[in-house]
């Protein structure tokens, strides 16, 4: 199975709900062996890898990798030492021809096409972020969003 993830940057969680996703994502992938898709950006990506490293801590074969969405290697590099240590796998959805201005859409769309399930903070109708939810429920993924959208 795999898991993306997708909220807003400045997103901030109560403990409250941080357990809640963190209770989410555990019964989610008791059984499964399982792959989180994860970002880099801003608030919810940072709180989504601090669940799959907890969760790895109990769940061995969890495997996390982050999607880039540039494949300039300063970029990488930049990420350096920190990417090595935390992720399992770094990958790149090979979106060379997209304009660089439109590089994070189009991986985020290629996060919702290769998952199985969505875990999303959506709580307004616009950004990079909801745009990625909306695509994912319209192509019926099963989307678990732990935001209020107005």
């Amino acid at each position: 199975m795999r898991i993306a993830f997708f909220g807003h940057a400045d997103v901030l969680l109560s403990d409250e709900l941080k357990n809640e996703i963190f209770r989410y994502l555990n019964d989610l992938i008791s059984e499964n062996r399982c792959e989180l898709l994860l970002g880099a950006y801003g608030n919810f990506d940072s709180y989504a890898l601090r669940c799959g490293l907890e969760l790895k801590k109990s769940k061995s074969e969890l495997k996390l990798t982050l999607v880039s969405p540039y494949i300039d290697w300063g970029y990488l590099k930049q990420q350096g030492d920190y990417v090595r240590l935390v992720y399992d796998d770094v990958v790149y959805p090979g979106i060379e021809n997209v304009p660089i201005k439109f590089a994070i859409s189009a991986r985020n769309k290629w996060m919702v096409d290769e998952s199985d399930v969505i875990v999303a903070y959506i709580d307004h109708r616009y950004g990079g972020a909801y745009r990625a939810y909306f695509y994912a429920t319209r192509k019926n993924k099963t989307v678990k969003n732990f935001g209020r959208l107005k």
